[in-house]
């Protein structure tokens, strides 16, 4: 027998072996698949993101803008009126829009007499996927409507630079790309660290067959359970104090709100990695099945958290899934603290979706152990 044969037998004998394993074949049908269908609807042209539109004027070049502002497909006029500045910035901090354009009362007369009309806008900058189309569309819409009111000549002496901006970013000023890319990462890296650890220390354990032998000693399954928890949030809490002290004191990201706050954000997203990988390894015979369970969860949540592309621009279905993903509320939770500096009262939502996504799961994984070290008795 030569070489190649040898090799190919041994090929032969790991897809025998991976036919039999019903369940790794399924997953490894149904996650790349899912993960093309969710990529087809969600990647694409980022559009229809919400902002205001306040028109202070209501003169004819004013008109013209606005109707290029709604015109443009990367955002959509969601609310609309004379409104006042104060009022228009406060949609944006309470995140009702992502930015507030202000056409001030004067803006027509200054075009009439052929001299430079500024247009305000407020904008939320966290998030720079979200924040460069805003600013784009803006400018094409207004060198979009400069062009028209050339053309109808309102004025004499009119060039198309004739709408200058001003903006105020009210979140996200002055942050670097890593600023605010920090909050994406370290949810992703905490909840795979986590759930990753706790799976494949029980798992191994399981095929090794130590728990079975540690319970045939006066240790009870509660103790074992307890003990890997323990262990698992010792993990956890190591792993987001490493990644604070490296980005914060090492690599300078900037944190703007409270980093105490972001250490318990940090834990309660690592119990729910915690939970999940104490369910993936009650449900799992071996590695490569806790390997399985996770990417289950793992891939549809890079796909549709707004980690790798913004939730607003997502197909309406996938906005509704994402909202259901346990990483979503992780990562607005961390951009809410560390890029925009908002406290506990601000992000109670996601606080609230986080410890009952931890708990459930918790809850789930405890009884799946129990039940298995049980049966294993």
């Amino acid at each position: 027998m030569d070489t190649v044969t040898r090799i190919l037998t041994v090929v032969w004998g790991e897809l025998l072996h991976l036919k039999r394993n019903r369940m790794a074949v399924l997953f490894l049908i149904i996650i790349p698949t899912v993960s093309i269908v969710a990529m087809n609807y969600a990647f694409g042209e980022v559009t229809n993101l919400p902002i205001c539109v306040s028109d202070q004027d209501d003169g004819k070049a004013a008109q013209i803008l606005v109707s290029s502002l709604k015109e443009e497909t990367r955002f959509r006029v969601l609310i609309e009126g004379n409104i006042t500045y104060e009022d228009a910035r406060k949609f944006v901090v309470d995140h009702d829009v992502k930015m507030s354009i202000i056409i001030p009362s004067g803006f027509s007369g200054s075009v009439e007499n052929g001299t430079k009309a500024y247009v305000s806008f407020i904008v939320d900058a966290t998030d720079q996927q979200i924040y460069l189309p805003l600013a784009l569309g803006l400018a094409d819409a207004v060198q979009k409507a400069s062009k028209k009111i050339v053309e109808e000549k309102l004025g004499s002496g009119i060039e198309t630079t004739i709408i200058d901006t001003n903006e105020e970013k009210v979140y996200g000023a002055n942050l670097r790309v890593i600023d605010y890319m920090a909050p994406t990462i370290m949810a992703f890296f905490i909840t795979f660290i986590c759930m990753n650890n706790c799976s494949l220390a029980i798992v191994r354990e399981k095929v090794e067959g130590t728990i079975q032998r540690l319970l045939l000693t006066p240790t009870r399954g509660s103790e074992i359970l307890l003990g890997k928890l323990l262990y698992g949030v010792t993990v956890a809490t190591f792993e987001i104090s490493l990644l604070l002290v490296l980005g914060v004191g090492i690599f300078k990201i900037r944190v703007v709100g409270d980093i105490a706050l972001v250490f318990l954000l940090g834990l309660l997203i690592g119990l729910g990695g915690i939970g999940l990988g104490l369910f993936a390894s009650s449900v799992s015979r071996n590695e490569l099945e806790a390997l399985l369970w996770q990417s289950a969860y793992i891939v549809p949540a890079l796909l549709v958290s707004g980690l790798m592309y913004p939730i607003e621009a997502m197909a309406p279905f996938l906005q509704i899934l994402a909202n259901l993903v346990p990483m979503t509320h992780a990562i607005k939770a961390l951009k809410a603290v560390m890029a925009s500096g908002l406290g506990l009262s601000s992000i109670i939502p996601q606080v609230f979706a986080l410890s009952i996504f931890a708990a459930t799961m918790l809850a789930i994984g405890v009884l799946a152990f129990r039940r298995e070290t049980v049966a294993g008795l």
